[in-house]
């Protein structure tokens, strides 16, 4: 017997569908819009002579200038996602195969690349290249690969799983989203090699003494960003279990370390980084800390203190990342130093202007983080909800938006350089996470 009634399956077959159709819009419409910036578009004829020119220069086209690895393979994963969301969006259509699914979703990739290296021809600030459509249509038939493959299937099942662990287990999701941003800054910039050389290199700058690795950052970092996030971490991980049991917070605990050891491994194998045995060791800590608290927390507090503590403490992680060293100086004359000018107040301007991979991890913290800070004000707050679901919508992206706009202001007696971007990824973190909040069942907190 089927676990739903068929017009149930083709109904959430049908919304997934949706979802990952707005998915390759939204990512189409962001490549358009980061890869034109700051669209200083010109009709000189001598300049798009001169970029046409230059467009060949760069390896493998030609020998004059040689682009770095690191920018090659950025860009060769920047087209990954949207061709494994292209393919996987056509292969769920019954009518269409998946050798064309697979043609479809590269030809969008190539076509779409190629329409934004000759628009770069055209502006004066950015340098066109045709390495960069190579990379981009290389990237674009990988991921598109994939998803002809196996991206349906795998597509369908993740969404399935979400829908049924959300309605079962309401903080597994916010866990999820913290081991995502967790994994992303492990496997930073984003450059994995197989190159032994490398390997061993990475093995011999890594630190096993615990005194050498926890000099290396002051103790607030391992306060906060290990034995604080771990502890969190086995938190969520201990309540979102579905056996209420002692041992769920000891297999919280363990998979948490086993998380830390295995990102400390896995850092071996990315080039420019190396294990900290102090990091596994702060986070054990912070692991320990979840276990001896978690059954005290879970069993004498109010289900909406359950869920206020997620949000308090995933606030408080924000703030920190945002206005860390805390070191204010109240020199109101450097304010007009730091003011955004010009093209600095479009929405994505640094991370798009920068296009390292440190740029689009940043960006997916942002997002992950205010998100699950999101989703979670929202299971323990309903008047969120009140209003149509687009006004909430815009409700929670507003309140997100002002607690960026509050972070990014406090950056002005910083040594930080305050950005609008960051604002606005704090309101499209909120949007998500309240959307993903409205788009599966819940029992609300309040």
């Amino acid at each position: 017997m089927d676990e739903h009634p068929p017009d149930v399956a083709l109904a959430s077959q049908r919304a997934s569908g949706r979802l990952l159709g707005i998915l390759c819009l939204v990512y189409l419409a962001l490549l358009f819009y980061a890869s034109l910036m700051p669209f200083d578009f010109t009709a000189d004829g001598a300049w798009v002579d001169v970029q046409l020119r230059r467009a060949w220069q760069f390896w493998p086209f030609g020998t004059a200038v040689h682009t770095s690895r690191a920018d090659m393979l950025s860009n060769v994963m920047l087209y990954v996602p949207l061709g494994f969301f292209l393919a996987t969006r056509l292969a769920l259509n019954a009518r269409r195969s998946r050798w064309v699914a697979f043609l479809e979703g590269m030809a969008v990739c190539g076509g779409s690349s190629l329409v934004i290296e000759c628009g770069q021809l055209f502006t004066s600030s950015r340098i066109a290249s045709a390495t960069d459509v190579l990379m981009n249509f290389s990237g674009g038939t990988v991921g598109a690969a994939a998803g002809a493959l196996f991206g349906a299937w795998g597509w369908l099942a993740l969404t399935e799983a979400v829908r049924k662990r959300h309605a079962e287990r309401r903080l597994a999701l916010v866990a999820a989203l913290l081991l995502v941003v967790l994994a992303l800054d492990a496997v930073y910039p984003l450059l994995p090699t197989l190159d032994v050389g490398t390997i061993k290199h990475n093995l011999r700058e890594s630190v096993v003494s615990l005194e050498s690795g926890f000099s290396r950052h002051p103790w607030h970092h391992w306060v906060v960003r290990r034995m604080g996030v771990y502890g969190v971490l086995t938190l969520l991980l201990g309540a979102s279990m579905q056996r209420a049991t002692r041992q769920r917070w000891i297999r919280a605990a363990v998979l948490v370390v086993c998380f830390a050891t295995a990102a400390e491994v896995v850092k071996l194998f990315i080039v420019g980084r190396s294990a900290n045995a102090a990091n596994v060791v702060s986070s054990a800590g912070g692991a320990l800390l979840g276990l001896l608290f978690g059954p005290v927390l879970v069993g004498r507090l109010s289900p909406r203190l359950k869920v206020l503590l997620p949000v308090t403490l995933l606030a408080g992680y924000l703030v920190y990342v945002e206005w860390t060293p805390f070191v204010f100086t109240w020199d109101l004359s450097r304010l007009a130093e730091k003011m955004p000018r010009g093209a600095q107040w479009l929405p994505l301007y640094h991370y798009a202007m920068g296009g390292t991979a440190n740029d689009v991890r940043l960006f997916l913290r942002t997002l992950l983080l205010v998100g699950a800070l999101t989703y979670a004000m929202a299971l323990r707050w309903r008047w969120l909800g009140r209003g149509t679901r687009s006004l909430s919508i815009m409700k929670a992206a507003v309140l997100a938006g002002c607690f960026g706009l509050i972070l990014e202001f406090g950056q002005f007696f910083l040594e930080r350089v305050p950005s609008i971007t960051d604002v606005f990824c704090f309101a499209v973190g909120g949007a998500l996470g309240y959307w993903v909040w409205t788009n599966y069942p819940h029992e609300s907190a309040a």
